[in-house]
């Protein structure tokens, strides 16, 4: 929100003259950490890794500050299959700032530390084993995210006859 809409919404009168209720957090403006977890059927995390976000610029990372917090709020809460828990930093320590029980929209990016998470979470499905994965070597893998339109050609399906 901008401080001019925060400033206005405090000023107003709250919907029956009650006292507005207010979560407030500080500003967090350091780079994103957005971990991703395979788990199990049980919630016994089998793969975590955290992809690093700083603007456009991208990349891995195993650092126990962001992967140990992970582990302990998928076994507590026994979320299975594929999750992502989000962290940015305040003071130098982690927080979370977002726990999602579906797979990141970012997930396909571990493709480039080897990792198929997506496919790995199929095989669970399918009711196959999926060992657990110690911490993938992300070092020195850094890459950028470009976005922007592209042409999509029309692609003929072959006929079986």
């Amino acid at each position: 929100m901008q401080v001019d809409q925060v400033a206005a919404a405090l000023a107003a009168p709250a919907a029956g003259g009650e006292p507005l209720n207010l979560l407030v957090m500080p500003y967090l403006d350091g780079p994103e950490v957005s971990v991703d977890c395979l788990a199990d059927r049980d919630g016994h995390p089998l793969t975590v890794v955290g992809r690093t976000k700083d603007g456009r610029r991208r990349g891995f990372t195993t650092d126990e500050r962001y992967l140990e917090p992970v582990r302990r709020l998928v076994a507590a809460s026994g979320m299975a299959y594929l999750c992502n828990v989000q962290f940015r930093e305040w003071q130098g320590r982690p927080v979370v700032i977002d726990v999602n029980t579906r797979p990141a929209a970012g997930l396909y990016q571990l493709g480039l530390c080897g990792l198929n998470l997506a496919w790995d979470a199929v095989r669970l499905a399918l009711g196959e084993r999926v060992e657990a994965g110690g911490p993938p070597d992300v070092a020195g893998i850094e890459y950028t995210l470009v976005s922007g339109i592209q042409p999509v050609l029309p692609r003929r399906v072959p006929v079986r006859s």
